[in-house]
């Protein structure tokens, strides 16, 4: 990635949290409404980061603020009962989403997204490479893009598109890999938390108790790990 000297040159950064995606998407929504996602000369989007920066771009703020005040509660997206039921079926129901917003009045302008002068960035791992990837998304492979963007291990799995299978980074990696490179590109960057300052340590905790007497070392290991990565 080359550097960039344009003072007007502001990156935004949508970062990951499952259902606390609601919290990138109303600061989106107010964006849109009040100053306008031109503003920014790139989105950049992880994880379930992606629906808000998708639509900002499309300026459709009611559209995604809706869909996560009114569209993803119970078990309509996450269903961890799943996890029990033979088959090995998946807890995240990614193709819910994609139907929701490719039909109906909840359908995403995908013109409108991809000839935004905003950017659109999508941040995703290559599951055979592990390679952290920015994606620009185009009309025939955007909506699986979303998809594979959110396809977290275990609750989904890996996720194909044009023949490559691509994992949430976030859950892999780690976001920081991707961050140097976005700081590093742009004069300067908003990054918007869906969670506050600790809370990844505090959610883990809990985990890790909860797992300590019936999961591999492995496993255990892999969490915390994860956790160390993703609250530097």
């Amino acid at each position: 990635m080359k550097m960039k000297n344009n003072k007007k040159d502001i990156a935004l950064v949508l970062s990951s949290g499952g259902l606390a995606g609601v919290i990138s998407a109303g600061f989106v929504a107010t964006i849109c409404r009040e100053l306008g996602m031109e503003h920014f000369s790139t989105v950049y989007c992880y994880s379930v980061g992606v629906y808000a920066g998708t639509f900002g771009v499309a300026n459709q703020p009611d559209v995604i603020e809706k869909v996560w005040r009114n569209k993803v509660n119970g078990e309509k997206l996450v269903n961890l009962y799943k996890m029990f039921t033979l088959g090995g079926r998946k807890i995240l129901n990614l193709s819910y989403l994609k139907k929701l917003f490719s039909e109906g009045k909840f359908k995403l302008d995908v013109a409108k997204a991809l000839s935004s002068k905003t950017k659109l960035k999508y941040v995703l791992i290559e599951n055979n490479t592990g390679e952290t990837k920015f994606i620009s998304p185009k009309k025939e492979n955007i909506f699986d893009l979303m998809n594979a963007a959110c396809a977290v291990p275990v609750a989904y799995g890996p996720y194909k598109v044009g023949g490559k299978a691509y994992l949430d980074v976030t859950f892999v990696s780690g976001i920081h890999e991707g961050l140097d490179k976005i700081v590093k590109k742009h004069k300067k960057i908003v990054f918007v938390s869906n969670f506050p300052k600790d809370y990844i340590k505090y959610k883990v905790k809990i985990i890790v108790d909860l797992l300590q007497n019936t999961s591999s070392p492995f496993l255990l290991n892999f969490i915390q790990n994860l956790a160390k990565k993703n609250s530097k």
